[in-house]
């Protein structure tokens, strides 16, 4: 006995039916109806998404099939009429959009030698006739017997497809190659294209030497350009927005909106704000150059910095940075630093509280005393006249419960603030 389940989905609604097929005595094939399951597709989703979800469907259809027959050894195929979701399951969940990738996780996981995945043309995907409102009722047949080609040898079964890796739906990353840094991104409107944008073309990051301050702080050359590539690769929107004449609106939800971004000469973006009449500083500390904490330049810029203040605190490094550079949500990169620092870790540790031994005998003894003894309280008596303070004093008067000895008699001054 086999088990089939097939999946689809459109723009109204996705399903999932699941056939068992069994071989008679006499090699005759039945295939029939154990169960389906529908859901109402959702309007903003596309249908490559969809189709993953009734692959998610299909699956759980399938274990609940599996556990309620008991049948064992029972083998699973799974039948989808989407190329894409198709290359999907064959691939690794972690490269794609988190929508994506826990679907493909969650189908993985429940594919192995006795589950597999197989792709089936639409005309004869019996799950088609539960995703359309209409239905051709030459088609009914269909639904309750499966498909036509499970009466026949699996040498006759549909093809499955070749792998094609999708790039639809792929997580944008940002890769480092050795020290150079690459942008990658996907085209949402054209899969097959692929946008690679070097941030450094090409070449290593320079070695800031925190003995050379100029190194890392003046914008000139060499590092101006490099600043210049990052700021394009990490906001090509906003930098369009700004070059174009004259300069456009930045979008609402944009990271550089708080910071009233401006293009100087060199192309560089830079802090706005109102001080640029001051006349003690430079135009750098007016106006610092606008870089974000995930790049790596940034984070160069910054380890430069640290051990040039011979590892200071988080602010102090914050404010030291901002001389040159603005980074947005610098302290958490600063932060980030110091927490990998070896100097600073050593600096930061906290001295092992050791433990105690156990309390001796005697005081052990001392407490069984006082609790069998009877303690008294006097009054408040006002103090010596001799004492220029004028204070309250109270008398402890503890008594044996035995013998009605006096144990202990000690006069003592109660404080208390705020009387």
């Amino acid at each position: 006995m086999q088990l089939h389940v097939f999946c689809d989905a459109s723009t109204e609604a996705f399903a999932a039916a699941a056939y068992l097929r069994s071989v008679q005595a006499d090699g005759q094939v039945v295939t029939r109806l154990v169960m389906a399951r529908t859901r109402l597709a959702a309007v903003s989703t596309t249908i490559c998404r969809l189709e993953l979800q009734a692959a998610v469907l299909g699956v759980r259809l399938g274990a609940y099939v599996d556990e309620a027959l008991g049948i064992p050894g029972l083998k699973h195929v799974y039948w989808t009429d989407s190329a894409v979701v198709r290359c999907w399951i064959r691939a690794e969940s972690s490269d794609y959009q988190q929508f994506v990738a826990h679907r493909i996780a969650e189908v993985r996981l429940a594919t192995d030698e006795r589950r597999v995945w197989r792709f089936v043309p639409g005309t004869l995907n019996p799950a088609d006739l539960a995703t359309r409102q209409a239905v051709d009722e030459t088609r009914i047949p269909l639904w309750f017997s499966g498909a036509e080609f499970l009466s026949l040898p699996e040498d006759s079964w549909p093809v499955d497809l070749p792998y094609v890796r999708q790039l639809s739906e792929i997580k944008p990353c940002k890769v480092d190659v050795g020290a150079s840094v690459f942008h990658v991104c996907a085209r949402a409107c054209d899969p097959s294209l692929v946008q690679v944008m070097v941030v450094v073309n090409e070449e290593p990051l320079p070695g800031f030497d925190p003995a050379d301050l100029v190194s890392f702080t003046s914008m000139t050359c060499r590092l101006a350009e490099l600043v210049k590539a990052a700021q394009q690769a990490w906001w090509p929107d906003e930098y369009a927005a700004l070059q174009a004449d004259p300069p456009r609106e930045l979008k609402r939800g944009s990271c550089l909106l708080p910071f009233s971004p401006l293009l100087d000469g060199q192309g560089l973006l830079r802090l706005g704000g109102r001080a640029g009449n001051a006349p003690d500083l430079d135009n750098a500390a007016k106006h610092s150059v606008l870089l974000h904490r995930k790049m790596v330049l940034a984070r160069a810029i910054a380890e430069a910095w640290h051990v040039r203040l011979k590892h200071v605190g988080t602010d102090t490094l914050l404010s030291e940075t901002r001389r040159s550079v603005w980074i947005i949500r610098g302290r958490e990169l600063m932060k980030s630093i110091r927490k990998v620092c070896g100097h600073c870790q050593k600096q930061s540790v906290r001295p092992a509280i050791p433990r105690m031994g156990d309390l001796p005998s005697r005081i052990f003894r001392r407490v069984d005393r006082l609790l069998r003894a009877d303690r008294r309280l006097m009054r408040p008596l006002s103090s010596d006249r001799r004492d220029p303070q004028t204070r309250k004093r109270y008398v402890l008067l503890v008594t044996s419960v035995k013998t009605h000895r006096i144990g202990c008699f000690r006069h003592f001054c109660m404080k208390r603030r705020g009387l």
